[in-house]
């Protein structure tokens, strides 16, 4: 008896994680198909970044916390010509974040993204390396890293 109450509960609880599963599949949709009505709205066009390759070059134009303040991503690059999803192309960091591109004499192209394809976008920032800063033209080698290398080189070949 104990046995078929313990299947019984087991089957419900199954069943109960596969209709959260299936739910949470029709809110993505339902959030994709309202971004892809709203992207007429804005004359741009809709993409879903979930199939979509990020390109990390392109994502560090700007930095990870401009990109989500701003609700946007740069995903694709090629020479000075960006793809750029974005959540709202009127919020005002967005605007100012493509007017200062534009100054920089890169030719933006916007698409119309979700929320959740913007988080898949920026999950790709933990993939960047962190930026070295880089002296101009020079070196900065330590006096003991030179003589130690001295004392351990003894020919060249």
């Amino acid at each position: 008896m104990r046995d078929d109450a313990s299947k019984a509960s087991m089957a419900l609880k199954f069943e109960e994680e596969k209709q959260k599963k299936e739910l949470e599949i029709l809110r993505r949709q339902d959030e994709e198909e309202s971004v892809k009505l709203i992207s007429s709205k804005y004359g741009l066009p809709y993409l879903d970044l979930s199939s979509i390759p990020i390109n990390t070059d392109a994502l560090k134009i700007i930095s990870e916390d401009e990109s989500r303040s701003s609700g946007l991503a740069i995903i694709q690059k090629v020479c000075k010509k960006l793809q750029i999803a974005v959540k709202n192309p009127e919020k005002p960091e967005a605007k100012a974040i493509i007017q200062r591109l534009k100054e920089e004499l890169y030719s933006p192209s916007l698409f119309l993204v979700s929320e959740r394809s913007l988080e898949k976008a920026w999950a790709f920032y933990k993939e960047i390396a962190p930026t070295q800063k880089i002296l101009g033209g020079s070196i900065n080698v330590s006096l003991s890293l030179i003589e130690e290398f001295g004392r351990e080189a003894k020919t060249i070949d």
